[in-house]
């Protein structure tokens, strides 16, 4: 029997393991009818709204596109896509400059708050916002938007219908489809990366907890991106991109993105420190909490570690190198940037340097440590920087990016969630220089009621175990 397993240990260093996980957006069932799109409850609105790294990010590349526009002579027509119950992002525009603004909303009773909201905005001159009901992909615009916002990404990017929503607007409602500075976001993204769960460890997860219904229930966990009982064990990496450009199609079907991950030294020495300094806090309890650093532990400074500093260093050490699956997280492209031109269009930044920085929180369900709701409500955070929208000619404007998470993946506040299915009821032990290739899929809709379905595949090289960590 010990040879038996020896050899299996052996096989798996030299082979790996594959790991696989599939699911539909908004947990929907094979088979079931079309549902009524991204219904959020009021907390949800709430959340988007009061998610200071959001709202006033998106109000910022409104306020500059509208003067961009104004200044090359345009039109100034907004169309807002999924309004809201607070008609917010189309009230901003109306404040904004906007000569028309169309509201759509496909719920009903959200269209009838957007209406409330807008009649009781008294700065905003009658008329000015029609709250329209009903898909955008099957209403018609008395005219042409010369902008068009659309806050209808996910916390899979793609899982709220962006690219059926977004084709169709580009075709139909759009009054300068080959500019993708028309289009708020122009382009989005999703990030994704191999994480440590730390309630995934048995010492430190509920006693008996049911691993195997987590993973065929769905959706998957989704976790406040807040959250520090996920750990990254190596760098970002894009897994869904979608653009306004016209160079991307936005078509619907099947897509597939391959990436490889390498197990990085400094991530896992970066967990290991930040879950012994949970454990050692939590330990210390609210009176006494300290550092958490090794050394620092309520022992003489500089003399030997407790027998409790010994044990949470060893857990820390074993979450560290512990996979549980891959988190996925969004990011936004508001607008990319460039030289502010009178009469002309900006230059657009490159790729490269729409990096942006981190967003808000949730709250606990299903996995320990999960959040609840497609979105969660979010809490107060500190409003990043205004600049000016009508920026001098020569003007460098800066990107206007919305990261869910820190730019590199750290957690931050947002009303988006990281969503992490777990590949296994036991985390995967893993070392520095291990090797984790992943193949993500999505199949997307043309009609924007149909879920979006995703599967991912991960194998692993280099010595990762299922061995309990």
């Amino acid at each position: 029997t010990m040879l038996a397993a020896a050899v299996g240990l052996f096989l798996q260093a030299a082979v790996g393991l594959t790991l696989e996980a599939r699911w539909r957006a908004f947990g929907a069932k094979a088979g079931a009818p079309p549902r009524n799109v991204n219904q959020f409850d009021l907390r949800g609105y709430e959340g988007m709204r009061d998610d200071d790294n959001r709202t006033p990010r998106f109000i910022e590349a409104i306020e500059r596109q509208l003067a961009v526009s104004a200044a090359a002579g345009r039109g100034r027509v907004v169309l807002d896509i999924g309004t809201g119950p607070f008609a917010l992002l189309a009230l901003a525009a109306a404040r904004a400059g906007a000569s028309r603004v169309f509201a759509l909303e496909s719920d009903g009773r959200v269209a009838a708050a957007a209406r409330e909201a807008v009649a009781a905005a008294t700065d905003v001159p009658s008329g000015l916002v029609e709250v329209i009901e009903g898909l955008s992909t099957e209403v018609s615009l008395p005219e042409p938007a010369d902008i068009i916002v659309a806050e209808v990404v996910g916390n899979v990017a793609s899982e709220e219908g962006f690219v059926a929503t977004m084709r169709d607007a580009r075709d139909r409602h759009a009054a300068h489809p080959s500019d993708p500075a028309s289009f708020i976001p122009c382009a989005i993204e999703t990030l994704g990366a191999p994480m440590s769960y730390v309630m995934h460890h048995p010492a430190l997860g509920p006693a008996g907890f049911d691993w195997e219904r987590v993973i065929a229930d769905e959706p998957p966990p989704h976790f406040a991106c807040s959250y520090r009982g996920l750990q990254l064990l190596a760098e970002p990496q894009v897994l869904e991109s979608f653009s306004l450009a016209l160079s991307d199609p936005l078509s619907p079907g099947q897509r597939l993105r391959s990436a490889t991950f390498t197990v990085a030294s400094e991530r896992i020495a970066a967990a290991d420190a930040q879950v012994y300094a949970e454990l050692m806090r939590a330990r210390a309890g609210p009176e006494k909490q300290g550092s958490g650093t090794r050394g620092t532990s309520g022992d003489a400074a500089g003399g030997p570690p407790s027998a409790a500093a010994s044990a949470c260093a060893a857990v820390a050490a074993e979450v560290a190198h512990s996979f549980s699956g891959i988190g996925l997280w969004p990011r936004l492209v508001l607008h990319r940037g460039g030289t502010s031109a009178l009469g002309g269009q900006a230059r657009a930044a490159t790729d490269g340097d729409t990096k942006g920085g981190g967003a808000q929180t949730a709250k606990p369900k299903g996995a320990p440590g999960a959040a609840t709701g497609e979105r969660c409500q979010s809490s107060a955070g500190e409003a990043p920087p205004a600049s000016s929208p009508a920026a001098a000619p020569g003007h460098l404007l800066p990107p206007i990016v919305v990261n869910a998470r820190g730019e590199a993946g750290e957690p931050s506040r947002s009303h988006w969630q990281t969503v992490m299915p777990l590949l296994s009821p036991e985390a995967a032990r893993v070392r520095a220089g291990d090797v984790l290739e992943l193949r993500f899929a999505s199949r997307l809709d043309a009609d924007v009621r149909v879920p979006a379905e995703y599967s991912l595949q991960v194998k692993t090289r280099s010595g990762a175990s299922l061995a309990p960590v």
